[in-house]
C-alpha cells in the first residue's frame, strides 16, 4: 500500500512512541486524521481520546513498507495463480480453490475474473517520499549534533525561511537515534515575551522518563475508604446516577488505595480548602477526593456524562419538596444518563482539569495508570521549573552584582573627576589670591603706618593658608579614594537596576 508524505511522517512519529512537541494538539489535529487513515489501512491502532490520545503500531505497521509473512504468502500465491492463468496452465481454478463457474461470454468472463481476481495490494512507497524522509532524518541528525556540540543552545539567524526549515527539522528530530533519551529539541525566543532571535535548545522530554504502572480496580470492595464512604453518602454531590454509582465508587476506591501504596496523602475537599492557597481553591472545591503528590495538591472528581437534549427543568419553589439531587437540579436541564464516566483531575500543570473519559476502546479504569503517571511527569516538570526559576534567579543576581560593580566603578570615576574639577577650581582661586597677596606686599613695602608690622604678619598668615589649601602643593590628595557611595548615589549609574537588590 502507498502512503503520502504526511502519513509516512505520522507513521514514523507513532513508531517513535508519539513523543510530545512534534504536533500541537491544542490547535491542529491533522496528525490524528492521518493516524485514522493509517488505522483504516491496518498499520496502527488508536487508543484514548483528547489528552489521552495515543497510537501504537500493528504487526503490519512495524514492518511497513515490507509485508508481513502472511501477506507475503498471499501475494506469492496470487502472483503464481495469475502467472499460470496467463500461461494457460490454469483455466478455471487453482489448487485449493473451488472450481470457477463456466464462462458464458467474454463479458461474463471479465466480470468473473474481476470478482475472483487477486486482492488489490498496492505497491510499496515510492522512492521519492522515502528519499525525502531519509534526507529529512539525516538533516535532523546533523541538527542534533550541532546543538550538542554547541552545548545545548544554538541561536538561529533572524530569517523566517531558516526558522521555518528548522521548525520542521526539530519535529523530525524526535525520530532521530542521536537524540538523547529524555531530551528533545525545542525552538525558543532568546529575548523576553517572545522577542529577539530564535534559538534551538536541548530540553527535557519527560514522557520518555516515566512508565505507567498498573492500577488494580476491584470488582467487589469489602470496605470502602472513609472518603469513598462519604462520597456514597452525599447524594447531592455524587454527579453520577444511581445505576452507575457503584462503578464510580470502585474507581475512587482504586485511586485511594493506589495513592496509599505510592505514599500519597489522601484527604477530603474540606481539608484541601484549608491547605491550598487562594489561587488553588478551585482545584479542590468540588473534588470527591484530594491527593497530595510530590508535584502538588490535586483534586479528583468523578462525573457521569449526560447525553444531549435534556429538557429544561422548571424552577423549584422554596417550599417544594426535592425530586432530584442538587447536582442534577443545579444543571437546569434534565440529566440523561449514558453510563459514561469522566474522571477530572485538577491541580498543578492541569488548572483547567485533565479529563480521563470512557470511550469506545477504553474505560476510565484503563486510564488510571495514566492518571498516576501524570503526577510523576508533573513532578519532573515542577522540578525542572524550579531549577529554571533558580537558574534565572541566580542569573539575575549575577547580572545585578555585575551592574552594581560597574555602577560603583562608574561612581568612583565620576567622584574622582568631580574632585579633580574641584581642585582645579581651588587652584585657580588660589592663584588669584596669590596675585592679590603679591600686590598687597608691594603696597605694604611703601606703607609707613604704625600697623605696618601687623599687616606684614597678616599677609604671612594668609600665605600660610594659601599654601595649606593649594592642591598643587598637596598633589597626593588627588590619589585618595572617594568615600563609599550611598545607595541613592548609585542610581544614576545602574541603568534601571535597583541599588537595594535584584
Amino acid at each position: 500500500m502507498s502512503l503520502n508524505a504526511q502519513q509516512i511522517a505520522v507513521l514514523d512519529w507513532i513508531k517513535a512512541g508519539c513523543p510530545e512537541g512534534v504536533y500541537d494538539d491544542d490547535t491542529n489535529y491533522s496528525h490524528r486524521t492521518s493516524a485514522r487513515a493509517l488505522a483504516n489501512r491496518g498499520l496502527v491502532t488508536i487508543h484514548g481520546h483528547g489528552p489521552t490520545w495515543t497510537a501504537t503500531l500493528t504487526a503490519r505497521g512495524k514492518v511497513w513498507p515490507d509485508a508481513t509473512t502472511e501477506e507475503k504468502s498471499v501475494r506469492q500465491r496470487l502472483a503464481e495463480r495469475d502467472r499460470r492463468r496467463s500461461s494457460g496452465t490454469l483455466s478455471d481454478s487453482s489448487p485449493g480453490e473451488p472450481p470457477s463457474r463456466p464462462r458464458a461470454s467474454a463479458k461474463s468472463s471479465k466480470t468473473t475474473e474481476r470478482k475472483a481476481g487477486p486482492v488489490n495490494i498496492r505497491p510499496a512507497r515510492t522512492a521519492a517520499p522515502a528519499a525525502e524522509v531519509a534526507a529529512e532524518l539525516a538533516a535532523a541528525d546533523r541538527l542534533i549534533t550541532q546543538v550538542l556540540e554547541a552545548g545545548g543552545w544554538l541561536v538561529l539567524p533572524e530569517d523566517p525561511a531558516v526558522i521555518a526549515e528548522h521548525e520542521r527539522l526539530v519535529a523530525a528530530s524526535l525520530r532521530s537515534s542521536l537524540r538523547p533519551k529524555g531530551k528533545r529539541l525545542a525552538i525558543v525566543s532568546v529575548g523576553e515575551w517572545g522577542r529577539g532571535p530564535k534559538a534551538i535548545e536541548l530540553t527535557e522530554h519527560f514522557d520518555e522518563c516515566v512508565q505507567a504502572r498498573p492500577v488494580p480496580v476491584l470488582k467487589h470492595v469489602g470496605t470502602y475508604h472513609p472518603i469513598v464512604k462519604a462520597y456514597l453518602a452525599n447524594k447531592d454531590g455524587q454527579y453520577v446516577t444511581a445505576e452507575h454509582l457503584t462503578r464510580a465508587a470502585h474507581i475512587l476506591q482504586a485511586v485511594a488505595a493506589e495513592a496509599g501504596k505510592r505514599g500519597l496523602d489522601v484527604f477530603t475537599a474540606e481539608r484541601g480548602l484549608k491547605e491550598v492557597n487562594q489561587h488553588s481553591l478551585a482545584t479542590v472545591r468540588e473534588a470527591h477526593l484530594v491527593l497530595r503528590t510530590p508535584a502538588g495538591v490535586y483534586g479528583l472528581q468523578i462525573r457521569e456524562i449526560s447525553a444531549p437534549g435534556g429538557a429544561k427543568l422548571a424552577r423549584r419553589s422554596w417550599n417544594a419538596p426535592k425530586t432530584m439531587p442538587d447536582w442534577q437540579e443545579r444543571r437546569g436541564r434534565e440529566f440523561i444518563s449514558t453510563g459514561k464516566l469522566d474522571l477530572v483531575v485538577r491541580g498543578p500543570w492541569a488548572p483547567g482539569g485533565d479529563h480521563y473519559r470512557d470511550a469506545k476502546s477504553w474505560t476510565v479504569e484503563d486510564l488510571l495508570p495514566e492518571v498516576f503517571r501524570s503526577f510523576e511527569i508533573n513532578k519532573l516538570r515542577s522540578d525542572a521549573s524550579e531549577r529554571e526559576r533558580k537558574r534565572r534567579e541566580d542569573e539575575r543576581r549575577r547580572q545585578w552584582e555585575v551592574a552594581m560593580a560597574s555602577a560603583k566603578e562608574a561612581y568612583a570615576v565620576h567622584a574622582r573627576w568631580e574632585r579633580f574639577k574641584g581642585r582645579s577650581s581651588d587652584w585657580h582661586e588660589i592663584q588669584q589670591h596669590r596675585a592679590f597677596l603679591a600686590e598687597a606686599r608691594r603696597v605694604v613695602e611703601r606703607y609707613d603706618g604704625e600697623d605696618r608690622q601687623v599687616l606684614i604678619e597678616r599677609l604671612a598668615e594668609a600665605e600660610s593658608g594659601l599654601n595649606a589649601r593649594d592642591p598643587i602643593l598637596h598633589i597626593e590628595r588627588l590619589a585618595a579614594d572617594p568615600p563609599q557611595p550611598r545607595p541613592e548615589e548609585l542610581k544614576p549609574f545602574l541603568k534601571g537596576w535597583s541599588p537595594y537588590g535584584p
